[in-house]
């Protein structure tokens, strides 16, 4: 298994755990300092973001963001009541659920999107999360 790979299964489990609201790339301790793209793209992410690296050497990695220990419980609690009581369990989201882009990835994908353009080339986690980042950037302009 490749690290591409084990993090596809890392991420798919992740997506299947209600008590996970997203992930952190992170920069590996052996990085290279220059990387201006791992720099720059480091940070929290939403659990439907397709990642597997950032280029073909990237070491960056991730990890999960855990829902708040207590707001869990509390909807634990809530979802076996309504199972006592002979209702139909809710499918609760987190309160907290990280569902848009960062602003950090949103402003290198501007800077380079011509590029990406003239050249004809996307990278994978550009192809693989278009429609989010479309919503991502809808999401910030609607604040704007």
């Amino acid at each position: 298994m490749n690290k591409a790979d084990y993090i596809n299964k890392q991420i798919g489990d992740w997506q299947a755990m209600d008590f996970v609201i997203g992930y952190e790339i992170h920069l590996s301790n052996n990085h290279d300092q220059d990387c201006e793209m791992c720099r720059m793209l480091a940070g929290k992410y939403p659990k439907r973001f397709i990642w597997h690296g950032w280029h073909d050497k990237c070491t960056c990695f991730v990890t999960s963001i855990l829902q708040d220990p207590d707001e869990f419980d509390n909807q634990e609690l809530d979802e076996m009541k309504r199972t006592l009581e002979g209702h139909i369990p809710l499918k609760l989201e987190p309160n907290e659920l990280i569902e848009v882009l960062p602003i950090n990835f949103l402003t290198w994908y501007a800077k380079n999107i011509n590029e990406m353009i003239e050249q004809d080339m996307f990278p994978d986690f550009v192809r693989n999360n278009i429609d989010l980042i479309k919503c991502s950037f809808d999401y910030y302009r609607k604040r704007i």
